[in-house]
């Protein structure tokens, strides 16, 4: 999509965008809907986001992943790099995007990054940002305030 000009999802530029997108793949053309729900989402950090998924591993981004079929392996993201800064990680239970056997190795690749590991029983993978359950809010507050002393 980059080098047809398309920088976002469902940017300024949209209705043009989508014109080009619906001469693509047909695997493209169907996500134009999810695309229409992500507005000026930057496509290669979509793309990143796709290749962490798909992998299983937090690595870095490859231009090239479409060209070899998705079997790119690059470096692993160096958590042991964050010196400061700490991260809350969130899991739901039913969460059938990023599965909680994946999640527990994505925490293990972050290693002491990871300042708060929370599984909520009830959740899957969207739902988070409808939640007003005052035990998430709680926990959400909590790990809002782990880098607060920095």
């Amino acid at each position: 999509m980059i080098d047809n000009g398309i920088y976002v999802t469902n940017g300024p530029n949209w209705e043009e965008d989508k014109k080009i997108i619906e001469t693509g793949p047909q695997s493209l053309v169907d996500q134009i809907g999810e695309m229409e729900a992500l507005e000026s989402i930057p496509i290669q950090a979509t793309a990143a986001y796709g290749q962490t998924s798909m992998s299983n591993r937090f690595q870095q981004y490859t231009d090239t992943w479409f060209e070899d079929g998705g079997k790119s392996k690059t470096e692993l993201m160096d958590f042991g790099l964050v010196k400061e800064m700490k991260v809350a990680m969130f899991a739901g239970l039913f969460d059938q995007t990023c599965k909680l056997p994946d999640a527990i190795a994505q925490k293990t690749q972050m290693g002491d990054a990871v300042a708060m590991w929370t599984v909520s029983p009830m959740q899957g993978h969207v739902p988070w940002g409808f939640s007003v359950n005052p035990w998430f809010i709680d926990r959400m507050i909590e790990a809002l305030m782990i880098n607060a002393d920095l």
